[in-house]
């Protein structure tokens, strides 16, 4: 009986293959995606749990707004807790990467550590391309999807935009930074701008240098991790409650650390405030000193200067004196001079009138000549001559005889008239070498009084110089006086105005790129809570039309079966197995595939706001049986629901066919106005509507899981 009632089942899924696999397939969907969709979140956190424990991200991370101290360092090695602690330097600068300027997080980490692998090394790095910085002018930078591409080779260099650009030296000991290594780094791996409190609000890019480049002598973060964590699922409530009872713990330590640190920084601060007014008073008395001593020399040298400028001009005026008297004696000589040279002048023409008179003498004496000598010859020879002849020898003789004694006193005044002359020039030489001796004694003084002159007009720069120098620097000291005033004014407003130091215990949650994580991460399970309503109720539908029609279809069989004594259990087992069958099956592939498949899926989907891990999928018994079962369960009831409604009627009743549903109107008929403009189509569809309720439901619901 046994073996022929299975084939009758068997034979019945043979004949009906495609009804069973329409129940077999919703079934599959349904628990496909239903698994798929709450297993996603679970595999998820842990493949980035894996990820996280792989490079030993920190559990929880301390920011001091007053820097934290190898003291606070030691506090914490206390907390049992705590594992491992790595303190860092972490701060924003503006950057020039020699195309753009960006704000770049640099972290001051001990990487020496980071390259002998030390367990030590929180938030551990992973080298994608290059190497690790030897020296410390080099870096390493973070390839992230929230982070500027920067290349292996690539300089940058702290920007002059900065605000505190004079100063970068107090904090860095290296301007510049060759890139030699690209990195991951756990605790940026989304698409989330980092915030920044510089330049646009978020940071560009992000290099790790060697903490020895750091010239801060307090620490600015520290990362910790705790005993136990990695042992926890990150995400979970049993990690989430874990970490915020040791938050709890070092927040009560911060703040105790906090105090501490506030009153050293206020000590500190206030000493620094009586030294720089006790080195403002002395410089104060010292500046007034050296202006009251600068002052009083000005004086001297105006002194100087007056009694220098009233020996200028008497030396001026003695000389003007002198230029007078040599000029009047130049006048007085020439004057004599010239009278002389008139004299001369006057003997000169005489002398120069009786050379002409014995000239026309002599002349006439030449012309007798030689007539006279040949008489004188003749007389000589005893010859008589007439006595005009004679007469004219006679008067030869003594007209050459008075030549000659004209001539020799010619002679005498040529000799007397060059003595004048040369008397006159020695009496010229003589003066003008009086004259030259006078104007170079002349010349001697003004040289030295325009010597005297310039070393006025010098000393008189020099104190112009000096009490403009004197005045600049007075201005200079009042001004320093006046901004040290200022300074020690706002030094005290400051120190009044220093708030108590905070540490702030941050765990995960605080990184962006976790926190994203986590909260997208979330929206698939509550999505995964939500979806199972829709399914549910599509599955039980689609079970309940389905046997529904196939019940109908063999209301024969079933009054006969129930005529011939057969229990409604038996009957009803018939559609039992038919449909368990179905969604075993079902549940069993939908689980195959839902756990691999849509998983997978869905973080290939976030890899676009991520670079994440590789995925690791598991397969979970309790997400199985509670998938698989509530499905299963679903279209059981709903074949049961079936089966009970026609096992309520008669054998006689379901041997016969199921008499059509009495005809009756709509709620619209009732409604003239609408109903007579509509087509002929839309009242067909209107009374379809209406009386296959379920059909209608199963696409209502249907359409709304799919589009929701």
């Amino acid at each position: 009986m046994n073996k022929t009632y299975f084939k009758t089942i068997f034979r019945e899924i043979k004949e009906s293959f495609g009804r069973f696999a329409a129940i077999f397939a919703i079934v599959a969907l349904g628990v496909g995606f239903l698994a798929g969709l709450m297993i996603t979140t679970p595999n998820m956190h842990a493949s980035a749990d894996k990820y996280y424990d792989e490079n030993n991200m920190t559990d929880i991370f301390i920011k001091g707004t007053l820097g934290l101290k190898d003291e606070d360092l030691q506090a914490l090695q206390e907390v049992d807790e705590i594992e491992k602690i790595m303190p860092a330097y972490v701060t924003d600068v503006l950057m020039d990467t020699g195309e753009q300027t960006m704000v770049t997080r640099v972290y001051g980490l001990p990487l020496e550590k980071l390259a002998s692998g030390s367990p030590d090394f929180i938030n551990r790095l992973e080298l994608l391309e290059g190497r690790l910085p030897q020296k410390k002018d080099e870096c390493l930078v973070g390839r992230s999807l929230n982070m500027e591409d920067i290349e292996l080779g690539a300089v940058l260099t702290i920007s002059q935009e900065n605000d505190n650009y004079e100063d970068r030296g107090e904090t860095y000991h290296t301007d510049q930074y060759t890139v030699v290594g690209i990195v991951s780094n756990p605790f940026y791996f989304s698409i989330e701008p980092e915030p920044s409190n510089i330049g646009n609000g978020r940071v560009g890019t992000v290099i790790y240098v060697d903490e020895s480049n750091y010239a801060l002598d307090v620490y600015t973060d520290f990362y910790i991790t705790l005993k136990g964590a990695q042992e926890m699922v990150a995400f979970s409530e049993e990690y989430e409650s874990y970490v915020e009872d040791v938050v709890e713990k070092l927040e009560v330590i911060g703040e105790e650390r906090s105090e501490l640190r506030t009153a050293e920084i206020l000590g500190e601060a206030q000493e620094e405030l009586e030294k720089g007014k006790k080195d403002y008073a002395e410089g104060k008395e010292k500046a007034e000193s050296e202006l009251a001593s600068a002052w009083e020399k000005i004086q001297d040298g105006k002194k100087a200067l007056a009694d220098a400028q009233r020996e200028i001009a008497q030396g001026e005026k003695d000389l003007k004196d002198g230029e007078i008297a040599l000029a009047e004696e130049r006048k007085k000589v020439e004057k004599e001079l010239k009278a002389k040279e008139k004299e001369l002048q006057a003997g000169e023409a005489l002398l120069k009138e009786g050379k002409e008179n014995l000239a026309q003498a002599k002349a006439q004496l030449d012309a007798v000549r030689e007539d006279v000598e040949q008489g004188k010859a003749l007389l000589a020879s005893g010859v008589e001559l007439p006595p005009e002849v004679l007469a004219q020898i006679q008067e030869y003789d003594s007209g050459l005889a008075a030549y000659e004694a004209g001539m020799a006193e010619i002679r005498a005044k040529e000799s007397e008239l060059a003595a004048g002359k040369a008397a006159l020039e020695a009496g010229r030489q003589e003066a003008e070498r009086g004259f030259a001796q006078g104007e170079a004694e002349l010349e001697k003084a003004r040289q030295e009084l325009a010597k005297g002159k310039r070393e006025l007009e010098k000393n008189q720069a020099e104190l112009e110089k000096g009490e403009q120098e004197y005045f600049e620097e007075k201005a200079k000291v009042e001004k320093e006086l006046q901004e040290a005033e200022e300074e020690i004014a706002e030094a005290e407003e400051e120190i009044r105005k220093i708030e108590a130091g905070k540490w702030y215990v941050l765990d995960r949650n605080s990184n962006i790129s976790y926190a994203s994580f986590s909260f997208n991460s979330d929206k698939i399970d509550a999505i995964a809570k939500v979806f199972p309503i829709f399914f549910l109720l599509v599955a039980a539908l689609v079970a309940l039309t389905t046997m529904t029609r196939m019940v109908e279809e063999e209301r024969t069989q079933i009054g006969t079966l129930k005529a011939l004594g057969y229990t409604r259990g038996r009957i009803m087992s018939k559609y039992i197995i038919y449909c368990g069958l179905a969604s075993v099956i079902g549940s069993i592939v939908g689980l195959l595939i839902g756990f691999q498949v849509f998983p997978t899926v869905i973080w290939g989907a976030f890899t676009t706001m991520y670079e994440l891990p590789s995925f690791t999928t598991q397969f979970n018994w309790y997400f199985a049986l509670l998938t698989s079962g509530a499905v299963t369960l679903a279209t059981l009831l709903a074949t049961i629901s079936v089966c009970n409604q026609a096992l309520k009627e008669k054998p006689a009743q379901l041997m016969l066919p199921r008499a059509p549903k009495p005809g009756k109107r709509i709620f619209l008929e009732n409604i003239p106005f609408i109903w007579k403009r509509l087509k002929f189509s839309y009242k067909a569809t209107a009374r379809n509507i209406l009386r296959y309720k379920k059909h209608f439901f199963m696409t209502v619901i249907g359409i709304a899981g799919c589009t929701a």
